[in-house]
């Protein structure tokens, strides 16, 4: 069984969906990727794992609400907000654009808010065991018959949204209404000047992805 699959993590999603801003279904998927025996060795080696979730405005956020929760605030700037929340799950929430598919919106078709836009498992201890679960992704998505983008690497790390991580492997599941999945590898790290440019990709399975540009509001 994951390490995320407990009572605390489970009062985390309750939060979550109490304060409107996930719904049961999405929690399903939280919890369908939690589950995922593919993704396990990755799962056993996360410190944590994330939901990002897209709202209209990052200021209307309930702060008190997550206080009384006992949610800590992580970080916050204009259009970027993260809480560290019980069983090791963080939520962030952004209405500045984050990803490919952000660019692509327009004011008539954007998606309603607030919706889970990826989850993350952030594997932050590099040793050799959590190196070959994160290499062994591609393959992975290969088999299960998934999409799969790869961001980063030696000399190039990941910067968007005022940190950064060494690589990220993305996989996006099929199926209507799938999210895609983030798997971040090696140490968070923050920047307190600009944004960075790394976006998160779109399904290749869907388009070609929108030109990437900073993570500003």
């Amino acid at each position: 069984m994951s390490q995320f699959q407990n009572a605390d993590a489970g009062c985390a999603f309750e939060l979550l969906a109490s304060m409107g801003l996930i719904i049961p279904w999405e929690i399903g998927l939280v919890r369908g990727v939690i589950a995922e025996a593919a993704l396990g060795a990755c799962l056993e080696r996360a410190e944590t794992i994330h939901l990002h979730v897209k709202v209209a405005d990052t200021g209307r956020l309930a702060r008190d609400g997550f206080e009384a929760a006992g949610a800590l605030l992580d970080y916050a700037r204009d259009g970027f907000v993260k809480y560290r929340l019980p069983g090791a799950i963080n939520a962030i929430f952004s209405h500045i654009p984050v990803s490919a598919d952000d660019l692509r919106e327009r004011a008539a078709s954007d998606r309603p808010r607030p919706f889970l836009d990826h989850i993350g498992i952030d594997v932050r201890e590099v040793d050799a065991y959590s190196r070959a679960a994160f290499d062994a992704l591609p393959r992975t998505a290969g088999e299960r018959g998934w999409a799969h983008v790869a961001q980063g690497g030696p000399g190039r790390a990941v910067r968007c949204c005022h940190v950064e991580v060494p690589e990220k492997h993305w996989l996006f599941p099929s199926g209507d209404g799938a999210r895609p999945i983030e798997i971040a590898f090696g140490p968070l790290r923050r920047s307190e000047g600009a944004s960075g440019c790394d976006l998160r990709p779109a399904d290749p399975g869907i388009g070609a992805s929108a030109p990437a540009r900073c993570c500003t509001a």
